[in-house]
């Protein structure tokens, strides 16, 4: 009686494990898009440069994003959200792995009170395109 548990225990556990190794896996794919002839894949941001800054009153500093998706051309078809500010008509590079942009001075502070001057802090930054949102990444403002 025992040998004949052992053995349906191991029937059904080959069954199991055959089923197992049978089932299609799922690949899980990049959403792309096409625009005119070209396929577009949604930006994803791998790294800023520099990612901490030093922003004095009245000058312009400018941050690098390296990464993928990005559209080229000029004018420049990427809008980069720095905070709560839409920075528009953005140029990708040609290879669409670069995005240059300048901090802005002046940042959005919500409802109907005026943008107000740039404080120190961590501010989030993402790319959008037509082909959707980025990844978050965050640059260090120091004044």
């Amino acid at each position: 009686m025992r040998s004949d548990r052992i053995a349906v225990i191991a029937l059904g556990c080959m069954a199991l494990h055959a089923t197992t190794q049978c089932t299609p896996a799922q690949s899980r794919s990049t959403p792309v898009h096409t625009v005119g002839s070209a396929a577009q894949t949604v930006p994803v941001i791998d790294s800023v440069r520099p990612d901490s800054v030093i922003v004095p009153y009245g000058v312009v500093v400018e941050v690098t994003l390296h990464g993928s998706g990005f559209i080229p051309g000029q004018p420049g078809k990427n809008t980069v959200h720095f905070d709560n500010a839409a920075l528009t008509s953005i140029q990708g590079s040609s290879d669409g792995r670069r995005i240059a942009f300048v901090i802005p001075e002046l940042i959005n502070s919500g409802g109907e009170a005026p943008p107000m001057r740039l404080q120190a802090g961590s501010y989030a930054v993402r790319v959008e395109t037509t082909s959707g949102i980025s990844n978050v990444v965050t640059i260090r403002v120091y004044r």
